[in-house]
């Protein structure tokens, strides 16, 4: 059996190695070996607990995101209620009710904010491209506020959850966005 110094040591381990990964400065074409080097470190390693404040930035990374944009947020949150609004109000307050620690960190009204954002920018979607047979996306559908949950718990800001929710959602799983029978 291993001591606790011994799990801490390993843990230090895997944080300096963490840190490594994140301070090397690739060349565009060394970023795809590099962030599947990433993925796989994640992937066998985890995260420690002791670096959860890096989660965004790998979660950036790894979805290759571009920087999030203040003023694109503030502007679809200054439009008010969208006409998804009361879907979403049926289920924020729902989400993660038992979990005490979200709820110390992540408002109700955060994720309704986030959640309203991201209908206003799926109907803007939608009127852009009214050609395609497709679609763009669904303004909100039950369960998108379980989604969204865990970006607005491990960002550093409305914002930056937004945009990586939006990322994820339109390049991890845009079938389940894409049309109102959600096909994916």
């Amino acid at each position: 059996p291993s001591s606790e110094g011994e799990s801490e040591r390993s843990c230090m381990a895997d944080d300096s190695e963490l840190e490594r990964f994140l301070s090397q400065r690739p060349s565009p074409q060394d970023l795809p070996d590099l962030v599947r080097s990433l993925k796989l470190h994640i992937l066998n390693e985890g995260i420690p607990t002791s670096q959860d404040h890096l989660r965004p930035l790998l979660w950036s990374i790894l979805l290759q995101a571009e920087p999030a944009s203040t003023d694109k947020y503030l502007e679809l949150v200054e439009r008010g209620a969208s006409p998804a609004y009361q879907k979403i109000r049926n289920d924020t307050f729902r989400t993660l009710a038992t979990d005490l620690g979200f709820k110390n960190r992540v408002s109700e009204l955060a994720l309704i904010r986030l959640l309203n954002a991201h209908a206003w920018h799926a109907l803007d979607l939608q009127a852009e491209n009214a050609m395609e047979a497709s679609g763009s996306g669904v303004p909100y559908v039950q369960g998108m506020n379980i989604l969204a949950a865990p970006f607005l718990y491990a960002c550093h800001s409305e914002v930056q959850a937004f945009e990586l929710y939006e990322t994820w959602l339109q390049r991890e799983c845009p079938l389940n966005v894409r049309s109102p029978t959600l096909v994916g």
